[in-house]
């Protein structure tokens, strides 16, 4: 239901080491977020799961 999704105003947070910033963003009108076929996030209530692996950039050149 594309009527019910909406984005939020971004926000600045302090939780990286050295009390470093980042800016998060989150939204609205999702039932479920999946990751690797685990529900990480359900109405909006995260569920503890961490499944995955963090995606880098290739150092390859070439």
């Amino acid at each position: 239901d594309f009527e019910r999704l909406k984005s939020l105003a971004p926000e600045v947070v302090h939780d990286l080491p050295a009390n470093g910033t980042r800016l998060i963003q989150h939204a609205e009108g999702y039932v479920a977020t999946l990751v690797s076929g685990q529900v990480i996030m359900k109405n909006g209530i995260d569920t503890g799961a961490r499944p995955g692996s963090v995606v880098r950039l290739s150092q390859k050149k070439g």
